[in-house]
């Protein structure tokens, strides 16, 4: 069976069904590449360029809707990883399989339940910046743009609020008692 465990190789693909993404800068370009046929299962071929612990680096070509596409090797035909993430021409990024394969282990033999995650690291920011040019009075304007993620968690509510708009501001001795 050999090693199944993801090395840097420059055969591998992914496999899966990029979605049209508004999110790309450079939208007649996507609409090049994907001659503007979404949501169909097509094949990336590309390379593994890093690896760390958890995570493969690759450069398959992949839009939103990627997420959960296999990366194939095509020399072995087993599964690298699982593709989350990426930039558009830049770099993508997958779970690799071994590590899959344990977190499934450990919830088939209850030592982890299904719902808890692996430690995150950070992902390396692609931090992209672009400052206009100063009027005569001194004044520009900066932008920047960097990869955002946000996590809402919501607890048990504590105890009943009113509507908004609704609330009863007026003692309870003006109430008129009616029968």
């Amino acid at each position: 069976m050999g090693d199944s465990r993801p090395a840097v190789t420059k055969a591998v693909t992914t496999i899966g069904y990029p979605a049209y993404d508004s999110r790309i800068r450079e939208p007649d370009l996507m609409e090049r590449i994907f001659g503007r046929i979404y949501d169909k299962k097509r094949l990336a071929p590309g390379a593994v360029t890093q690896l760390d612990e958890t995570r493969i680096w690759h450069n398959c070509t992949t839009l939103g809707g990627n997420s959960g596409s296999v990366v194939l090797d095509l020399e072995s035909g087993k599964a690298f990883g699982l593709h989350f993430s990426g930039s558009f021409l830049t770099t993508n990024y997958a779970v690799r399989a071994d590590v899959v394969g344990q977190l499934l282990d450990d919830v088939r033999a209850g030592r982890r339940r299904p719902e808890a995650r692996a430690a995150r690291q950070p992902l390396p920011v692609d931090v992209r910046m672009a400052v206009s040019q100063r009027g005569a009075d001194g004044a520009g304007t900066a932008s920047v743009t960097i990869p955002l993620t946000v996590t809402v968690s919501l607890g048990a509510p504590v105890g009943r609020a009113p509507p908004l708009g609704l609330e009863d501001t007026s003692p309870a001795d003006d109430v008129a008692d009616c029968h």
